[in-house]
């Protein structure tokens, strides 16, 4: 029996050894975007070392970003930088900024969604015997127009590589259970993380002198593990 069972010892440890060869690899390390670094710690937001404040105007912003590549008026002034995949907030009229925010992964559904919208518009005001002067009319032009600008909002690449917050580097792989943990170890007074309203946002915020500053991790209604955006916003 004892020839036999060596050969039986001898195939589970090979079998062990080719397992161990054959595990999923570890995740890449997470590194910051050298070109354009965003760390959030607190109410300090910064960008390649230099300070940003929520509620000072755009012009103050693109002294430390930089000129910005478009304005779309949506909802809101949406001031785009299309290659470093960001963009600002302002209430329309006004050039206060109230949110940054980090784009990671477009949500191709919604995109798609305003998108066949638009077209069906189009085609509507195309073919369809309406006067340009009534007001049916000049309800669909500006729904026209409001469509286009919303996916005129987006830049045209997204954020490259993670940001940090509380001295934690995230990127477009979301970890929903470590976001707290790890942040914590360094920092145990910063604001917890929580689940918000809808299962694709994670949020948490913050007094500060400028207002309560929110920060928030959307993820993708398809994959929670991938992130959308994140935003500070007040």
């Amino acid at each position: 029996m004892k020839p036999l069972y060596s050969t039986i010892l001898r195939v589970a440890t090979a079998i062990a050894l080719l397992s161990g060869c054959y595990s999923e690899p570890p995740s890449p390390k997470k590194r910051i975007n050298p070109d354009h670094q965003f760390t959030f710690n607190g109410c300090d937001i910064r960008y390649n070392g230099k300070p940003l404040i929520l509620g000072e105007s755009v012009e103050d912003w693109v002294k430390v970003l930089g000129p910005y590549d478009r304005m779309s008026p949506v909802a809101n002034d949406v001031y785009v930088y299309d290659d470093m995949g960001i963009f600002l907030l302002a209430r329309t009229n006004t050039s206060a900024i109230t949110s940054l925010t980090l784009l990671f992964n477009e949500d191709k559904e919604i995109v798609e969604e305003i998108r066949n919208s638009l077209n069906s518009k189009k085609r509507q005001r195309e073919q369809g015997k309406l006067d340009p002067n009534s007001i049916y009319f000049k309800g669909l032009d500006f729904s026209i127009e409001f469509d286009e600008n919303v996916l005129a909002s987006d830049p045209k690449q997204t954020f490259k590589q993670g940001f940090a917050i509380d001295d934690v580097i995230f990127d477009e792989n979301f970890e929903r259970s470590r976001v707290n943990p790890d942040r914590l170890k360094k920092h145990p007074d910063a604001p917890r993380f929580g689940r918000s309203y809808l299962p694709t946002i994670y949020s948490a915020s913050e007094k500060c002198e400028f207002g309560k500053l929110l920060y928030q991790f959307r993820t993708l209604p398809t994959d929670l593990k991938k992130l959308h955006s994140f935003t500070a916003e007040i």
